[in-house]
């Protein structure tokens, strides 16, 4: 497969300009990590054989095609846990800029944690999984089913508007992100938060939550930065997680460094008996490191944004 063959478009940049295929996956390998890890069955996800990882070089943005988005049945079984654990970085983060007064639109809220970070704040989750939503009514937080694209025509307009974890499920981001910046009154804040490429998560083999259906583009500072550009917003402020598990990035690395011993090339799939023996061989080592300092600690799992609308 070549990039012009297939007429191949960026979704964030929306040219076929400095695209490389990455890595091609056979969608059965997803089926069987899913099997394997989480006992679930994908067969009915996919209706291609192979995925492309492609990578826009310029902007160090990644995206899978063809685009491939978990259906609602997938969603409602792989959310028997919470989407997101209650305490997360990226919460405490955010929720330093935001007001006593101000009136929060959190899109893909999930369980609706946020709202107890900013609990004096007026909050509206914008969410379609009923589990999830099920689950903000019982705990009283108000919640409602509209795409943000339609939702930003409403006349209210929010001091805050948030996406937590949400942007790498989305087939169009440019759109979705006009959305959340139509919905924020002018000089509002528009604040973002994306599993980090340049982190463990990117060189992990067999992460399968980081790949299709469940995740279809993977984010940078530059991909950020560029969407700054691009949809002319002013950058406040990002903040770069640190790892809270040396011993995960250190395994990833002591894996890719016997691949290259090997002279085997990196991919992100290998589930046979060998590499899951070394795998687990690397992960018990592993935690020999796993108390060491922040400052010698990884980039980990997320980047935050604070953008402000022009």
């Amino acid at each position: 497969m070549s990039i012009k063959e297939n007429n191949l478009i960026c979704p964030l940049s929306n040219t076929s300009e400095e695209l490389e295929i990455i890595e091609v996956l056979n969608t059965q390998e997803i089926v069987k990590l899913y099997k394997s890890f989480r006992h679930l069955d994908l067969s009915n996800e996919f209706n291609t054989k192979e995925i492309y990882l492609v990578k826009n070089k310029q902007i160090n943005f990644y995206f899978f095609y063809p685009f491939i988005s978990g259906s609602s049945n997938f969603y409602e079984a792989l959310t028997t846990k919470p989407q997101y654990a209650p305490e997360k970085d990226e919460y405490h983060f955010a929720s330093k800029y935001i007001k006593y007064s101000d009136c929060v639109l959190d899109v893909g809220c999930g369980w609706g944690w946020f709202k107890s970070y900013i609990p004096n704040s007026e909050y509206l989750g914008i969410e379609f999984s009923q589990k999830s939503i099920q689950k903000c009514k019982d705990k009283n937080i108000n919640v409602t089913s509209v795409l943000i694209e339609d939702f930003a025509k409403q006349e209210k307009k929010f001091d805050v508007v948030t996406s937590f974890q949400v942007l790498e499920h989305i087939e169009n981001p440019i759109e979705f992100i006009q959305g959340m910046i139509n919905s924020a009154k002018d000089n509002g804040l528009i604040i973002i938060s994306v599993p980090n490429v340049d982190s463990f998560m990117a060189c992990m083999e067999n992460n399968y939550l980081n790949l299709p259906p469940h995740h279809i583009s993977w984010w940078s500072k530059d991909s950020l930065f560029y969407v700054a550009r691009k949809l002319n917003l002013e950058i406040i402020d990002f903040k770069i997680e640190k790892s809270i598990s040396m011993n995960i990035a250190l395994s990833i690395s002591l894996k890719r460094k016997l691949n290259t011993i090997l002279g085997r090339k990196q991919l992100l799939i290998r589930n046979n008996l060998f590499d899951r023996f070394v795998n687990k061989f690397f992960s018990l080592f592993g935690l020999l490191f796993r108390k060491s300092p922040e400052e010698i600690m990884p980039n980990g799992h997320s980047i935050t944004f604070i953008f402000r609308k022009k």
